[in-house]
């Protein structure tokens, strides 16, 4: 009696056992399916993210411990970032000249104006050039530096910004010959 009864009870709940049964199969078959890729996919490109990481604190070491004036600037030159021999070498620091336009910061009015415009076409066209070029520290004093300038361009080929390393060289070899006889005097 008693017991025939409990067993005709659990007999209309076979098929929803079955259909819970069948639904966890279906759940394990999809984390295998999709999840456990997608898991492996999340690794490697953490993996990736790490590298790059990695390489971008070493070029950033790169950029901090060289002798030469490095400028990060954006697609019009502004001065997104400058390392420490920049601020050595003209006495700007990082904060002072964020924003600021190269050309202006750096321009000195005896500067040769056919290489200043060769320089603003260059930046202009989105191209690299080599130039020297007379500057102008912050206190004012000349400076004369060989800059390169080079183009950063995205993978589809837009400009992005431009670095620019300048190292200091002495005055060309005309200006010393016109600069001599007043430091003889």
């Amino acid at each position: 009696g008693a017991r025939e009864r409990g067993l005709a009870a659990t007999r209309p709940h076979r098929p929803l056992l079955a259909l819970a049964a069948l639904g966890l199969l279906l759940a394990a078959a999809l984390a295998l399916a999709v999840v456990e890729p997608l898991v492996h996919a999340l690794r490697r490109q953490s993996r990736r993210l790490e590298r790059r990481s990695l390489e971008l604190e070493r070029l950033a070491l790169v950029g901090e411990n060289t002798s030469a004036a490095v400028l990060v600037g954006d697609a019009a030159h502004r001065v997104q970032w400058v390392n420490a021999a920049f601020t050595s070498c003209t006495g700007w620091g990082a904060a002072e000249v964020e924003g600021a336009l190269t050309v202006e910061l750096l321009a000195h009015p005896l500067a040769d104006q056919t290489v200043c415009a060769a320089l603003r076409d260059a930046v202009a066209a989105g191209r690299p050039q080599r130039a020297e070029l007379r500057c102008r520290r912050r206190d004012g004093s000349d400076l004369w530096l060989d800059v390169e300038l080079r183009p950063l361009h995205d993978a589809h080929g837009t400009l992005r910004g431009f670095i620019t390393v300048g190292h200091e060289v002495g005055a060309p070899q005309a200006e010393r010959g016109r600069v001599a006889p007043e430091q003889g005097a």
